[in-house]
């Protein structure tokens, strides 16, 4: 949801595990500081961000489905193979929990 306040996002994602910090990036741009759609959270034990992959994506929060994925800092050398690797474990996992279901 656009209405998605930094403190909603924390709390959404402390159940996971203890979160340092939570925020919903704005557009610095417009005077409004209107919401672009994402935000990030910081976790203090890194385990936790790999569980949050696990147990948040595909949630819903506020009424909006959410993707939930790790960030990869733009200097790390090998951010393109380790994005699409990501994405295809993602998409192995949404497969291995649709068999699961209909095979209920």
């Amino acid at each position: 949801s656009y209405d998605l306040t930094d403190a909603d996002l924390e709390a959404a994602f402390e159940d996971v595990g203890p979160v340092k910090r939570g925020f919903v990036i704005t557009d610095k741009t417009s005077t409004e500081f209107k919401k672009r759609g994402f935000g990030f959270v910081w976790f203090a034990i890194e385990s936790d961000a790999h569980r949050a992959v696990e147990l948040m994506d595909g949630k819903e929060l506020k009424g909006r489905k959410i993707s939930v994925d790790l960030a990869i800092k733009s200097s790390d050398p090998n951010r393109k193979q380790t994005i699409e690797q990501s994405k295809a474990e993602k998409k192995q996992q949404r497969k291995s929990t649709k068999n699961d279901t209909q095979s209920e």
